[in-house]
């Protein structure tokens, strides 16, 4: 192969991402171009959040620890103090906050500790309303609101619940097992628990706001202690100042998502982290035109039937080899167009597109084939447009003069300069 990417062989440089060549020897002279003009967070090897410069590409080592790029596109968090319970406007309800109380998932003194007191009612310790513009919602559009959440190490509760006073699609309430780290009732759009060690787990939810905000305190979504894995919405108990009492820390509200990404910390104002692209990896010797295979092993996001793509081009859309999620819930596609025209289009809607996936698609006349996890999709025996010699020239995470960015989680990469046989492309995807 000559061109190859991860494999849990990494390296990254300033507006750099290396890949490698088996032949000539680790990142030689294959290096993509990445840019992302602002900072961003990764899960790292040491387990802990950290952030990571402009133009820094990110390996994530969450749930790994071959580790694996993060592309993500732009995304604001509108919570302007991440770190901080807050007072006033927002502030624990029937909730004894503790400041700085323990160590968060970034390593720092700076998670809080909240205990429901021995009022009687719902025990929050997140209550946003829509009186505070920076959290306020418009009918249509979808939001996320994910919080980092650990049971205290000292009698602690072992459910929370994330719930909305506003008019949304499904159940307005979704219940988290923060011990076991389990979802043990569902609704909204989508629900998520991450396990991010030490106890840390970040639970999400994704809701759809069927109505605006009123402006008056009216709507607006909370964090409760609840002392049941079935309790009902904003559960009403009087606790004892001293048990079911948990940590929190890292607060995100993201609006006109359909998924809660990486965390962006914030300190008295909103946050955006900017979009990622990574393109140009290779030349045409690194390509074989005639004959080859694109391999990618990666996972999307979520399913949110946009196009993201990874392909080999001569830098236009005419010419390419394409492997892409999108246009259909758990579509992927091998597709190539030779001259504008497609030689081959093969896809499938039988994997979950947001699991890691291995996929590996063919090319060369009389010779197209598309494999994912050893099954073999489709393929064709008697198409003979190919390229032209050296016509392929660069590996892109994207669609070169149209978009479709790639964002998502990439473990491996390879550009093959030969045509594998079935039996070599099915040991590859298995």
């Amino acid at each position: 192969m000559s061109v190859r990417l991860g494999n849990g062989n990494w390296a990254v440089s300033s507006s750099k991402l290396l890949a490698y060549n088996d032949a000539a020897g680790p990142f030689f002279n294959k290096e993509f171009d990445f840019t992302r003009a602002t900072s961003a967070t990764r899960y790292n090897k040491s387990s802990l959040i950290e952030l990571v410069d402009n133009n820094i590409a990110r390996i994530d080592f969450l749930g790994s620890s071959e580790g694996h790029l993060l592309l993500e596109p732009a995304s604001t968090n509108k919570i302007p103090n991440s770190e901080n319970v807050g007072d006033g406007l927002n502030s624990p309800q029937k909730m004894d906050r503790t400041l700085n109380a323990a160590v968060a998932p970034d390593g720092t003194t700076t998670a809080d500790l909240c205990i429901p007191n021995t009022v009687e009612g719902s025990h929050q310790a997140y209550q946003y309303r829509d009186n505070d513009t920076s959290t306020s919602f418009v009918s249509g559009s979808n939001y996320a609101w994910s919080v980092f959440v650990k049971s205290n190490p000292t009698n602690g509760a072992q459910f929370v619940q994330m719930a909305t006073f506003v008019s949304t699609g499904g159940s307005n309430k979704v219940n988290f097992d923060i011990v076991n780290g389990t979802i043990t009732q569902t609704g909204f759009e989508s629900s998520k628990i991450e396990n991010y060690g030490n106890g840390w787990f970040r639970c999400s939810i994704v809701f759809a706001a069927l109505r605006n905000s009123s402006g008056a305190g009216n709507d607006g979504w909370s964090l409760n202690s609840i002392t049941a894995a079935d309790s009902s919405r904003a559960e009403s108990f009087a606790g004892d100042g001293s048990s079911n009492g948990i940590l929190v820390w890292g607060a995100q509200f993201e609006e006109q998502v359909d998924f809660a990404t990486s965390y962006i910390p914030t300190d008295g104002s909103a946050v955006t982290r900017n979009a990622e692209v990574c393109e140009g990896s290779g030349a045409a010797q690194d390509f074989n035109s005639l004959g080859g295979v694109l391999y990618a092993e990666m996972a999307g996001l979520d399913d949110d039937l946009t196009n993201r793509e990874i392909q080999i081009t001569d830098g236009s859309s005419d010419n390419r080899v394409t492997i892409f999620f999108g246009g259909a819930s758990n579509r992927i596609r091998g597709e190539i167009k030779v001259g504008g025209s497609t030689a081959f289009n093969s896809l499938t809607t039988s994997f979950n597109v947001e699991n890691f996936n291995k996929m590996a698609l063919r090319y060369g006349a009389e010779n197209f084939a598309f494999y994912i996890n050893g099954t073999l999709i489709s393929r064709s025996d008697t198409q003979t447009s190919i390229f032209s010699t050296n016509e392929l020239d660069s590996l892109n995470f994207l669609r070169k003069t149209v978009g479709s960015d790639f964002y998502g989680k990439v473990r491996e990469v390879r550009a093959y300069t030969r045509l594998l046989t079935d039996a070599e492309l099915i040991t590859l995807t298995t």
